[in-house]
């Protein structure tokens, strides 16, 4: 299968990585930022070719991902020379149409998981999410799914939409939220390492067990000492992390205390 990558960020790393671990490694690596494609080269792919404009990438790929953010996947489909093959992206909340209106034969390929720059990710396994307008995109993504080993969900762009946010809140408030744990413990030169057994064993009981069964804490106890002698540490110097406090205190509230209502007066 011969593959063009579109994009140098976290999910195309993970991708490039993939593809190669799965004996696909990619012709062609596109980007803007030159430097940022001949990593993911050196890292993963010697032999593959790295180009800076769109336009000047092979017309004869059997598949075109396109694994770049968002906001850009529309520019990239309209500066798309006219090629063969099949044009995938990789986000969940950007419609089909936004490549089928150049190529009829594009599709959506999602995999819901968190991908950052310097941590290739293998994608055997991670959900994989995908939409698509005709039969060779579907049998491209069929193709692509086994060589990855993926097990392909079809998907619309409404329900692609609601998997995406709740992901953010699994992944990325979560992520937040340490990131404030961390800074708070910093100010009084406590390591962060001091929350890894907690967070481990939060992440095991969120796996194995119903999250919404296995809720501890102040807020699920109803104890609103604890809960005025946080907001009394969070000074006016910190009043946005006051603020988020509260508003998840009261989230956590009202799901175990519908019954009453949490006042900070």
């Amino acid at each position: 299968m011969d593959i063009v990558v579109i994009g140098s960020g976290g999910v195309a790393e993970s991708l490039v990585f993939s593809l190669t671990q799965a004996g696909v490694a990619p012709r062609v690596i596109v980007s803007p930022t030159l430097g940022h494609a001949e990593r993911l080269r050196d890292l993963y792919v010697p032999e593959c070719t790295i180009l800076h404009d769109l336009t000047e990438m092979p017309r004869n790929a059997d598949i075109y991902l396109l694994a770049v953010t968002d906001t850009a996947i529309a520019s990239c489909a309209a500066q798309m020379p006219s090629t063969s093959g099949v044009w995938l992206h990789t986000a969940a909340c950007v419609p089909v149409e936004t490549l089928t209106q150049y190529h009829p034969d594009s599709g959506i390929f999602y995999s819901l998981n968190t991908f950052s720059k310097g941590r290739p990710l293998s994608w055997q396994g991670i959900p994989l999410f995908v939409e698509h307008r005709s039969e060779i995109a579907a049998q491209a993504i069929q193709q692509l799914a086994n060589l990855l080993h993926m097990e392909p969900r079809p998907s619309t762009l409404t329900l692609r939409q609601e998997i995406h946010v709740a992901a953010v809140f699994a992944c990325n408030f979560v992520n937040h939220q340490w990131a404030i744990a961390s800074e708070l413990l910093e100010q009084h030169q406590i390591p962060r390492e001091v929350l890894h057994p907690l967070i481990q064993e939060t992440l095991q009981k969120a796996i194995t067990l119903n999250p919404r069964d296995t809720q501890t804490g102040p807020a699920f106890r109803g104890d609103t000492a604890t809960l005025a002698a946080h907001r009394a540490l969070l000074a006016e110097s910190r009043e946005a992390i006051r603020t988020l406090y509260d508003v998840t205190s009261q989230s956590i509230w009202s799901m175990y205390h519908p019954e009453t209502s949490l006042s900070h007066e």
